[in-house]
């Protein structure tokens, strides 16, 4: 006998498969939570897009001759680190918004037109008065109003980040998440 697929919920979504947090503009985000595989894929690529920087070294030729590479700590080198691993954390988050952040009430192409709508006095402003940052110049209008004006300040961001850990942390899974999915006959 064939095994039956329950229906996934409207938006695809089960609630262990999402992440939701309120940010400073009222609004509130849901962040899909990648499978294992996707997260080990992206963070694969961050690493290989970004190596780590080499560090420098010392050489010391000990007293039988022998040569011998002395890693240095410099803070030239932990600053490339932390660029790095910024750079990384970039890449994540390129992702989570493309891909797996949607804003509550507004998962369709008409609402998310509606909600651009709402910001078209702050697009104004911003036009006349500011310049896009350059990492944003080529933005599509929901890309845009999502990072500019939904997700507008350092604690949004913060809260995002947060969340996109805890989307790839795949060591979070209870006992409790286990045993709901195991099923004895």
């Amino acid at each position: 006998m064939a095994q039956r697929k329950k229906p996934r919920p409207k938006n695809g979504l089960k609630a262990s498969d999402r992440l939701t947090f309120p940010v400073s503009t009222g609004y509130t985000l849901v962040m899909a939570r990648p499978s294992m595989h996707m997260v080990r894929a992206i963070l694969a690529k961050a690493e290989a897009l970004y190596p780590d920087p080499e560090p420098p070294t010392e050489e010391i030729v000990t007293v039988t001759g022998d040569t011998i590479h002395v890693v240095q700590k410099t803070e030239d080198h932990q600053l490339a680190q932390e660029r790095v691993e910024y750079q990384r954390l970039e890449h994540l988050l390129e992702y989570v918004f493309n891909k797996r952040l949607e804003v509550e009430g507004y998962e369709t192409e008409e609402s998310k037109r509606e909600l651009i709508a709402q910001f078209a006095e702050e697009r104004a402003e911003l036009e006349e008065f500011g310049t896009l940052p350059d990492d944003m110049q080529a933005l599509d209008e929901w890309q845009l109003t999502l990072r500019m004006f939904i997700v507008a300040d350092g604690g949004d961001y913060a809260a995002l980040m947060f969340a996109a850990q805890q989307a790839f942390d795949q060591s979070n899974i209870k006992e409790d998440d286990i045993r709901q999915r195991v099923t004895f006959l």
